[in-house]
Formats: C-alpha cells, sequence, structure tokens
C-alpha cells in the first residue's frame, strides 16, 4: 500500500467516476515544518487532499489553489496543487485556537478556488463555508457550479490525511434518466457506508471491493503525491527586488545581509546587497 498517493477509478456500465486520495508521509513532511495546532494540521490535511481531488476533475497544468480568508481563528488558510500531483500549504492562526467547530474557526468566510494554468488565464470561483465541513462546502459548490452529482468524504489525524470523492459524468452509457439517478443513489449510498477509519487505512483496492464487489469498476494507474515547495533564491530575489529600491534600502541599514524565510516551509534565504543587484538585471 503506498503511502501517498491519488487513483481513479470508472464504473463499466454507469456514468460514474472515483478518486481516493491517501497522503501520509508527505502531509507529516508539510506538517512538520510548523508549530500549528492540531485542528490547524487537520484542515490544512482535508484542504490538500480536496484540492488533489478537484485536481483530478479538470484538465490543466499549472496550479490549482485553494485559500480561505475569514474572521475567525484561522484568518488564511491556503494550499497550492501542481497538475503533476505535488502540494504545499499554510495557515494563519491567532494565539488562542480554542474551537473545533468549522464555522468558528472560518468565521464569515469564503472559499476562493483558482485555476492557474501555465498558458492561458487563469480563473476563479467563491464558494460560501456553509454546511458545517469542507466537504458540504465543495459539494454543494460542484452541484451548483458544474451541475454534475458530486459526494466528498475528507479526513484527516495527525498521521495522515485521505479523501474520496465520486462524481456523476456527462450522460453517455446510461440512457434512462431513471436509471441514471438510481445508478447514483446507488452508488453514493455505498460510498457512504465507509468508515473514516477505512479510508485512511486501507488499500483503494480494499476500499473498492468492500463498497463495490458486486459491480465491474476499473482501477486507473497509481499517481504519486509528494509535498513540494517551490520557492528559491532567486525567486525570493525577485520578491526582494520587486519592493522597490527605497524599501531594499531600509531593509540594508545597519546590516550587510538580509534574511527572508519562505512561509511555506520555513527555508531560510540570505541576501546581500551584490546578490540583490544581480537579481535584479
Amino acid at each position: 500500500m503506498t503511502e501517498d498517493s491519488s487513483q481513479r477509478f470508472l464504473f463499466e456500465h454507469s456514468d460514474v467516476r472515483g478518486d481516493i486520495v491517501q497522503i501520509r508521509s508527505s502531509y507529516r513532511d508539510m506538517v512538520a515544518r510548523h508549530d500549528y495546532p492540531s485542528i490547524v494540521q487537520q484542515l490544512l490535511g482535508e484542504f490538500v487532499v480536496a484540492g488533489l481531488l478537484l485536481g483530478s476533475t479538470i484538465k490543466f497544468k499549472g496550479r490549482l489553489i485553494l485559500q480561505v480568508r475569514s474572521e475567525g481563528q484561522i484568518p488564511l488558510l491556503m494550499v497550492e496543487i501542481s497538475h503533476s500531483n505535488t502540494f504545499r500549504g499554510i495557515a494563519r492562526v491567532y494565539e488562542q485556537v480554542d474551537s473545533e467547530d468549522f464555522g468558528e474557526l472560518f468565521k464569515a468566510g469564503t472559499l476562493v478556488v483558482t485555476v492557474d494554468p501555465d498558458q492561458g488565464e487563469r480563473y476563479q470561483s467563491l464558494v460560501p463555508l456553509e454546511g458545517g465541513s469542507l466537504a458540504s462546502c465543495l459539494m454543494h459548490y460542484f452541484n451548483q457550479s458544474e451541475q454534475l452529482a458530486t459526494w466528498l468524504m475528507l479526513t484527516s489525524d495527525d498521521i495522515g490525511a485521505a479523501g474520496f470523492l465520486l462524481q456523476q459524468l456527462p450522460q453517455q452509457l446510461e440512457k434512462s434518466d431513471k436509471d441514471r439517478d438510481l445508478n447514483w443513489q446507488h452508488v453514493r449510498i455505498l460510498g457512504e457506508s465507509l468508515k473514516v477509519e477505512e479510508l485512511r487505512t486501507l488499500s483503494v483496492e480494499q476500499i473498492l471491493n468492500r463498497l463495490y464487489h458486486d459491480q465491474p469498476v476499473r482501477l486507473m494507474p497509481e499517481q504519486p503525491v509528494a509535498y513540494l515547495c517551490t520557492c528559491s533564491k532567486e525567486r525570493m530575489a525577485s520578491a526582494l527586488v520587486s519592493l522597490g529600491e527605497v524599501e531594499v534600502e531600509e531593509l540594508f541599514k545597519g546590516t550587510k545581509e538580509v534574511e527572508l524565510t519562505c512561509e511555506f516551509c520555513n527555508q531560510q534565504y540570505s541576501f546581500d546587497r551584490a546578490s540583490i543587484s544581480s537579481g535584479s538585471q
């Protein structure tokens, strides 16, 4: 059983697809770089697997970003997912995070889903944070904007995170609307019978056999998932240069070196005046 992977599957005789994401070591790599409260770590895990699942529903080359800004105890949470299934994430929290209620943590918050392709224009969707969980918010988003029935299960703990997506495809195999609706309800109800502990610990093959042993399911090749921060000294230098000459001079007052830290991975980069000058050329 692979520690970090995403795997898609199709029902042979139904217009339904699915995807299961399970991350363990990569998830721990991400949260180990910050001293987040347990509930914040868990929410980051849910957002990462949600982003990986969303990325599997669209074809893009670039980044998919899930970002929440709120007036709650977590004013910012953001994850970035690449088309190659790498991810990174960050949260900003107040000193006191004493709630486990989704609505309190993200009070008056909005989720922004951004697809930022390497070529072409980026586009964004706003998702109200309603329903008491990230899964509920995203199911509402899919059902409203994509008009494709979608069901999600997300789970995360101190060890890892996992997600399970079922989604109707455009009508093709099922000619009868009645049969299409009945098949969807059947597949979804069986999916809902899965326990979160099973989603975390069983392999994809075991999960599908547990739920759909009486239906032909085609399992696609497993795709690896990895934690990867995209920061670099060159990018940090460009960020410094973009501040402008006056601001850079202020930073160097009384010191020969300026140190910057990546908010995502806590990697530190040191710059002297010469390195900034060369970075601006």
